[in-house]
């Protein structure tokens, strides 16, 4: 009947996730604030993602890498792996890499297990609108 608040300030680091195949089930809208650690305006997402090397969903995180960011704002359900590339100033910046068939065959196979996306059914616009464009792909039934 209630639900808990939200929580907030949680980060997605990319150096934790190094190699790890994503997906990002939701993205809100981007939002620019200023970083004080690098001294001008940045733009960032709140995400729910899961990491299929633990198959947790985690909700409510902030990603702020450009790279990432960049690859994942103004869709869902994405899927990649992170991994770093070189930037044309020649310094390293973390984002999200191409998936392959096996990566899908894993995302398809969570999908599939979890009742948020199995069924449409009494759930949030957001969680519906997900199961409909899986559904509408031939992700899931």
């Amino acid at each position: 009947m209630f639900e808990q608040p939200n929580e907030s300030g949680r980060f997605f680091k990319p150096a934790d996730h190094n190699g790890s195949l994503i997906l990002f089930t939701k993205v809100s809208v981007p939002e620019t604030r200023f970083d004080s650690l690098r001294g001008h305006e940045i733009e960032q997402v709140t995400v729910d993602y899961v990491d299929f090397a633990d198959g947790e969903l985690q909700t409510n995180c902030i990603v702020t890498h450009n790279g990432i960011v960049n690859k994942i704002k103004g869709k869902s359900m994405i899927l990649g792996r992170v991994t770093t590339a070189e930037t044309r100033a020649g310094k390293t910046a973390w984002v999200l890499g191409r998936f392959d068939a096996a990566d899908e065959a894993v995302a398809k196979e969570w999908v599939n297990s979890q009742p948020t996306f199995a069924s449409a059914d009494d759930e949030s616009p957001a969680i519906s609108a997900a199961a409909k464009l899986l559904r509408s792909q031939g992700l899931v039934a």
